[in-house]
């Protein structure tokens, strides 16, 4: 998955189109993330009643921003001279 939790994320479908935020915690075998602040929803528990609950994010309606160029951008791949894959931006060549 070409996406980590820590990485900063733009939404690119959805009613909070547009929208910059971190990624907090990723589910590689469901291709999904959840990211702060977006897909919460009101839970009624037993108890405590209303709770804030977070869903979990198809990875396809984000797309990474680089932290150099701070651009949207896709996620390739650049092996170093140590023999060590590394992501790299699309748009600016820098690693990530």
């Amino acid at each position: 998955m070409k996406i980590r939790k820590g990485d900063s994320v733009q939404l690119l479908s959805g009613n909070k189109r547009g929208t910059v935020a971190k990624v907090s915690k990723v589910l590689p075998a469901k291709n999904k993330i959840f990211v702060d602040g977006v897909g919460l929803y009101k839970k009624a528990v037993k108890g405590s009643g209303m709770v804030d609950r977070q869903k979990a994010i198809d990875t396809s309606i984000v797309k990474l921003v680089c932290p150099k160029c701070s651009k949207p951008t896709r996620v390739g791949y650049v092996i170093n001279d140590k023999g060590i894959k590394e992501r790299s931006c699309k748009k600016c060549k820098n690693i990530i």
